[in-house]
């Protein structure tokens, strides 16, 4: 019988090195200055989403507080130090992932049911949280904003994307196990709750 041949590992044409762009190290000094980047800068990245909602029509369908939306970005950045404070390396992805029990996507699973009880569907979740993505990649990009130079800004750049990954896909997968029974009943007591509030004012 002839050896069987992983066709992955026989193909020849693949980028010789290309271990090196997965699981990327990080440095300290990156790390710290990422997360001393995005913790100064609340106030700015909830101005930059607001622009982008305004923008594009999704405060029709989102809170009109203030302070709605800055807690929003607080919680996300406190998710990020999370997940900085555990990971010296790009957190990869991988086919096994149990993102219950991964405390950086934990931000994406609260998300999930507090958003889907308000009647926020997938599509317009995501949709959104990928202009808060833009944004915290805006601010590393922007020299007033982020005035410190990387060692390895591309691996700052995708460690953030990893993690912005992680979020998303926490939200999906707590989403994908809920049953459209629950769905309907969680919508139901939102609209119910949402009435009683309009007949108290």
């Amino acid at each position: 019988q002839p050896a069987v041949v992983d066709s992955f590992e026989a193909d020849q044409t693949r980028p010789i090195g290309f271990e090196d762009d997965v699981y990327t190290t990080v440095s300290e000094a990156d790390r710290e200055r990422l997360l001393a980047t995005i913790s100064g800068a609340e106030e700015w990245l909830m101005a930059r989403i607001l622009v982008y909602a305004h923008a594009l029509g999704y405060t029709q369908y989102t809170p009109t507080l203030f302070e709605a939306w800055r807690l929003s970005v607080a919680g996300l950045t406190q998710s990020i130090a999370t997940t900085v404070a555990g990971h010296s390396r790009v957190p990869e992805l991988g086919p096994d992932e149990n993102f219950g029990a991964d405390p950086g996507a934990a931000f994406g699973i609260t998300e999930a049911r507090t958003h889907r009880r308000r009647g926020v569907n997938l599509a317009m979740f995501l949709g959104l949280f990928k202009y808060y993505r833009q944004a915290y990649h805006r601010l590393l990009a922007d020299p007033v904003k982020c005035p410190m130079a990387f060692d390895d800004a591309n691996a700052v750049a995708t460690y953030l994307e990893r993690i912005f990954d992680r979020f998303e896909l926490g939200y999906i997968s707590e989403w994908a196990v809920t049953s459209a029974e629950t769905q309907v009943r969680e919508l139901s007591a939102a609209n119910l709750l949402a009435t009683n509030e309009k007949n108290r004012m």
